[in-house]
């Protein structure tokens, strides 16, 4: 995705994308970015690590710079447990699948 990024970003100068390896955004320095936009990122880590980073993106957000992230619905909860018990809509794979902890049924 870096690379990617990179790719079709060849012109923007003053862009820079890096891999933050890290549990935390101890490699950026307080005070760093004008802008922090983070979208369908968040719901893909535990939710433990989301309450490490949100403080984090506060820390590195420049003075009166802009910072929108998405959150889940719910972050306390654990994400497997929110997938399975997640209404079926949508994909006609999942609403193929019995729910979690019924019998599966022969046919």
């Amino acid at each position: 995705m870096i690379a990617h990024a990179r790719d079709l970003n060849a012109s923007c100068r003053n862009c820079e994308f890096v891999v933050n390896p890290g549990t935390d955004l101890r490699g950026f320095c307080t005070g760093t970015f004008d802008v922090i936009y983070s979208r369908l990122v968040l719901q893909h880590i535990p939710p433990a690590l989301v309450r490490v980073y949100i403080p984090e993106l506060v820390r590195v957000l420049a003075p009166g710079g802009v910072l929108m992230f998405q959150l889940p619905d719910e972050i306390a909860r654990d994400p497997e447990e929110l997938f399975v018990n997640a209404p079926v809509v949508g994909h006609a794979l999942k609403r193929r699948l019995p729910p979690a902890g019924s019998a599966p049924t022969v046919a």
